[in-house]
């Protein structure tokens, strides 16, 4: 009996609390041609034509606003991925939690302000961007991702990555990954995915289940538009129905999400997908001038040594060969076990080598003396007269002399040496910068006249990078990283709670004024803004045409659907569990995102992905939609 006065209550606050928010921006429907437009020239409120151009403005701007603030997210997300203590938690847990932020920020706002039947009109906005949301990162990216990332068909019937043992350049010409248009390579180009894929496929499916919790009680009510509640008390009355199934689907929600999360954070530490983005994301910011080559990787060569932090290190060692501090550091004796070991050095040798190949422009897997000091200008450290020196002593073990620009340089050898560069600059730079950089600056005042032009190369080419970041220590690289990516985070977020309240305005408006109802408004529009930056994401790893980008590009998109299904969807229970006089009347829309789901459950199985593949995928997109249409017009809510 007293369910409907704690239902008027609930509304009434919710009502209040998006009040407040609707106030802050201009109201659309107040632009001349919307319904509440007061201004006392009545031409100016009959220019609908010139109103409807005022609120596509606004949505291109809140739009925007809403794929700078995801990329915001994304970005400072990325960033903390290469703190060596917040990698795997970020990578399992806090990546895939704030990529669903600017969905759930809408579908949270679609349903807060405005009475009863306004917030269930609006809240079709918050369907569509859910519908949309998960239809679109399935597809269309997923398509993007294997248009990009194809490569030629093998003799084995798989994607060729690698150049044949049996190629000659001299016979064949330049061997390229791909060479076949794109309309004769439907079946002999494609791309090759990990089994990882498969597993988070797998998530997808069962947690796809959830809508089913509510779906199903719904439909014990009304599943039809004949159906659906005429009056105002008969809408209270399915709302109060269906609240007892929306809080079991909210605890089933909230209990999926968490399960995903400690099953992604359990594993992360062998995760190879995981690794790969911090591969990836570390490569980028060494390119782009935001780490040192010794900020990037002094924790990984810590690791495959096992070196402790009470090491006592003296001036006179930076004076000292190379020798001195790898004897100290054989006689410690710690290591790593040899599995462990094995993947440290891999991770190393997986960061270094895109470097590498850049300077082996003819492929013969080496590089001379005058690359080298050229390379590790783009790396961004200094090979001033103590690093020649620690790079001399660290060739001799190779019979090279680097020195000697005709000297010939393996990748192997090329990883030793960066190794002892990073364990010697790196342990100085961390407990005695101040004598190290001081010892420096004295043997350049004392640099012979040959030994000078190395360090004004790399200057020239250091020039991006001030030299106060160049010379902090991993750890204070560390922190400002940290602190860069808590204000990318703080704004990104910031952003995309101040305008999704504004946008959902904005995108029933263009309903009302075009006639088309807020769920198809929201399925094409909403997903633009709030999910930009998962898309281009997807694609420019798939660019560079290795099976692990492909990876790292499906396994993206999955986890974002499985946040959809899981995070977005509690969100959206628990707006109805709150509100108390909102209920589920989405059949068609259900529908539509389980049969995508089912679809991909089948694409995202298989390990090769022909181009073919591509474009069916793609297709799903459209046939989501069309589903929806269908099913409406037959007559299902």
């Amino acid at each position: 009996t007293n369910t409907r006065p704690e239902l008027e209550l609930a509304a009434s606050n919710s009502h209040a609390m998006g009040a407040v928010l609707e106030g802050m921006f201009v109201k659309p429907s107040a632009l001349p041609g919307g319904l509440d437009c007061l201004s006392e020239e009545l031409s100016y409120c009959e220019e609908a034509g010139y109103g409807m151009m005022q609120v596509l403005g606004l949505a291109v701007v809140y739009a925007g606003v809403l794929s700078h603030g995801s990329g915001l997210i994304s970005e400072g997300a990325e960033l903390l991925q290469v703190v060596p203590s917040l990698e795997h938690l970020v990578g399992s847990i806090v990546l895939p939690v704030l990529g669903a932020i600017p969905d759930g920020a809408i579908i949270l706002f679609s349903g807060l302000a405005g009475d009863r039947a306004a917030a269930q009109k609006n809240l079709a906005v918050g369907v569509g961007t859910l519908a949309g949301s998960t239809i679109l990162l399935l597809t269309v990216p997923w398509m993007m991702s294997i248009f990009a990332g194809r490569v030629e068909y093998g003799k084995n019937g798989r994607p060729q990555y690698k150049k044949p043992a049996t190629w000659r350049t001299a016979e064949h010409g330049k061997w390229h990954k791909l060479h076949t248009p794109m309309m004769k390579g439907m079946f002999t180009t494609g791309v090759s995915c990990e089994a990882s894929v498969r597993s988070s496929t797998v998530a997808m499916g069962v947690t796809a289940l959830l809508y089913i919790m509510i779906q199903v009680p719904a439909m014990t009510k009304s599943f039809t538009i004949a159906n659906a509640p005429k009056t105002n008390a008969e809408a209270l009355a399915v709302a109060a129905f269906e609240r007892p199934f929306a809080i079991i689907a909210l605890v089933a929600s909230i209990v999926a999400f968490v399960v995903y999360l400690a099953f992604m954070a359990a594993g992360a530490s062998h995760n190879a997908v995981l690794t790969y983005r911090v591969e990836e994301m570390r490569i980028q910011m060494i390119k782009a001038g935001q780490l040192t080559l010794v900020g990037a990787m002094a924790h990984l060569v810590d690791r495959l040594d096992d070196l402790p932090s009470e090491i006592s290190r003296t001036p006179e060692m930076l004076r000292a060969p190379l020798a001195h501090s790898e004897a100290n550091s054989a006689a410690r004796g710690g290591v790593v076990s040899g599995g462990d070991k094995q993947a440290v050095m891999q991770e190393i040798r997986d960061t270094l080598r895109p470097f590498f190949q850049r300077y082996d422009a003819d492929g013969s897997h080496a590089i001379d003396g005058t690359e080298l000091r050229v390379l590790f200008a783009d790396l961004h450290e200094k090979l001033g007269p103590v690093e020649i020196a620690a790079f001399a002593h660290a060739s001799a073990a190779h019979g090279l002399e680097i020195l000697n620009d005709q000297a010939e340089i393996s990748f192997d050898a090329f990883v030793d040496m960066v190794i002892a560069y990073i364990r010697r600059r790196g342990s100085m730079l961390a407990d005695h910068r101040h004598d190290y950089l001081e010892v420096e600056a004295g043997l350049l005042r004392q640099a012979t006249p040959e030994a000078a032009p190395a360090g004004e190369e790399e200057d020239e080419a250091g020039d991006e990078m001030p030299d106060e970041l160049r010379d902090l220590p991993p750890e204070e690289q560390y922190r400002r990283a940290k602190w860069a990516a808590a204000k990318m985070l703080l704004g990104g977020t910031a952003l995309v709670v101040g305008f999704s309240d504004p946008m959902v305005g904005v995108l029933s408006e263009i309903a009302v004024r075009t006639s088309v109802p807020p769920f198809y408004v929201a399925f094409i529009l909403a997903p633009m803004a709030s999910n930009g930056a998962e898309v281009l994401s997807a694609y420019s790893f798939a660019k560079r045409k290795s099976a692990r980008a492909t990876t790292i590009s499906f396994s993206t998109l999955i986890g974002a659907a499985v946040m959809n299904n899981t995070f977005c969807l509690a969100v959206f229970m628990g707006l109805i569990v709150a509100r108390g006089d909102l209920y589920w009347e989405y059949t068609a829309e259900t529908i539509a995102i389980l049969v995508v789901e089912i679809a991909m459950l089948w694409f995202g199985s298989k390990t090769d992905h022909r181009l073919i593949d591509g474009v069916l995928v793609g297709l799903l997109y459209p046939l989501g939609l069309a589903i929806v249409v269908a099913l409406e017009a037959a007559g299902l809510d």
